[in-house]
């Protein structure tokens, strides 16, 4: 592999390419690219290219009606060690859909009642682990972790509350 990303992905300045990287992804024809950039604290960025070699473009195109958000979750087991999975959700239809580090599809989670209950997820931690669900008028906030069997009730905070 290579280690210069200059011609291939185009980086700020202060953002670099994850280690190990890129995940090649044989079923779909493309590598995966992880990017952090510790200095400003953004989240990591997931780029997908498809391989130099192909002859044939593979097209999944976006609906540009949605809203989409990616990260990733790790694993730790000390039988099968460290895994990391891709989350792509789409935050206008209510479903995130998890894929192994192979790129294969292994879960699809719906969170339309959570959305529907709790309103949408307004914001995201920094580490994209973190929601907050708020009806549009409400003064209650909602935090949910994002795992890999769905999202997971952290705790309400009511803002008219903590001001007084």
């Amino acid at each position: 592999m290579f280690d210069f990303y200059d011609n291939i992905l185009l980086l700020d300045k202060t953002e670099q390419v994850k280690q190990r990287m890129p995940i090649c992804t044989l079923r779909y024809h493309r590598l995966v690219y992880f990017t952090s950039n510790l200095t400003s604290l953004k989240p990591n960025r997931l780029t997908t290219i498809p391989f130099l070699h192909e002859r044939k473009v593979y097209l999944n195109r976006n609906d540009e009606t949605c809203d989409y958000f990616n990260t990733s979750i790790e694993t730790h087991s000390r039988q099968l060690g460290r895994d990391v999975y891709f989350v792509s959700m789409n935050t206008t239809m209510n479903y995130y859909q998890i894929y192994s580090q192979g790129g294969l599809l292994t879960k699809h989670i719906d969170y339309s009642y959570y959305a529907t209950f709790y309103g949408p997820p307004m914001c995201v931690s920094p580490n994209g682990k973190v929601f907050i669900f708020k009806q549009p008028k409400s003064m209650i906030m909602h935090l949910f972790g994002l795992t890999l069997n769905g999202f997971l009730y952290i705790k309400e905070i009511n803002v008219k509350q903590q001001i007084e």
